[in-house]
């Protein structure tokens, strides 16, 4: 049977590892969501950057380009 000192312990890194867990897929996932805005964005508003939205305008235009270039 386990004592109640080594159950707490073994809660508590469990709960720190799923902290350090959930930090790192978020930064994980910084880069990935920078690429979405970019894609979805006009070249003038990604060159601003893309964690700005004063101007959002978002659009397909940049899927439908890629699709229909003829280098695809």
């Amino acid at each position: 049977m386990r004592s109640m000192g080594v159950f707490a312990r073994t809660r508590s890194s469990t709960i720190a590892l799923y902290v350090v867990a959930g930090l790192a897929a978020l930064i994980w996932l910084i880069p990935f969501l920078g690429v979405f805005m970019a894609s979805i964005r006009p070249l003038s508003e990604v060159l601003r950057g893309w964690w700005r939205f004063e101007q959002f305008n978002p659009t397909l235009r940049n899927y439908a380009g890629a699709w229909n270039h003829p280098a695809a």
